[in-house]
């Protein structure tokens, strides 16, 4: 049997290109999905991502925070170690009120001091076998009656265990002052040698 098609061609040809068409759509459509899947994935991760960097950051900003509150900590740590090490020193050195008064027993009746300066070693942080090479100093300047009550002034000064060496500076017989005296200077160390 044979079939003949009574459709015309131009009828054939349009229908076939209406069913490429919707063949071609139907790709285009499921491609067109099969993108917006695709990009509404990467932006979920991208967001996620996102707020993950968003919260290192915090966390990062936090340490370096945390970081700087530890470095003041270290300062303030070794500040206050020098200082409890200069505590420290002028524990174990002579006190000041001391060597004032076995200064006050060593003046004659008679003379007195015009100046006095107490110089004290400052603390080493090596601990107390640097600390024994250093020795304070007493810087003094007076008026006497006479050389011989200086002269005592340095003996008793010396007898009173509390300062090492007790050096003359100057002594002078200023012209012109009334009742005399002389004016001396002395420097003493503090402490005994080989304390």
């Amino acid at each position: 049997m044979t079939v003949i098609n009574l459709v015309p061609h131009e009828v054939l040809v349009a229908r076939d290109a209406r069913r490429r068409l919707r063949s071609w759509s139907v790709r285009l459509g499921v491609i067109l999905l099969v993108l917006l899947a695709g990009y509404a994935g990467l932006d979920r991760l991208v967001s996620g991502r996102s707020s993950e960097y968003r919260q290192l950051t915090g966390e990062c900003s936090e340490i370096r925070e945390d970081l700087r509150a530890a470095e003041a900590l270290i300062q303030e740590r070794d500040r206050l170690l020098a200082r409890r090490a200069t505590i420290v020193a002028i524990q174990h050195s002579a006190k000041t009120s001391a060597l004032l008064a076995a200064l006050g027993d060593a003046l004659t009746p008679e003379s007195y001091l015009t100046f006095l300066a107490v110089e004290r070693c400052a603390p080493k942080p090596g601990g107390d076998e640097e600390a024994a090479d250093c020795r304070g100093r007493l810087h003094l300047r007076g008026r006497a009656p006479g050389h011989r009550e200086v002269g005592r002034v340095i003996r008793q000064l010396e007898s009173t265990g509390a300062f090492g060496e007790v050096t003359l500076g100057t002594i002078t017989d200023p012209v012109g002052t009334a009742g005399g005296g002389v004016e001396f200077e002395l420097f003493c160390s503090l402490g005994r040698p080989g304390r």
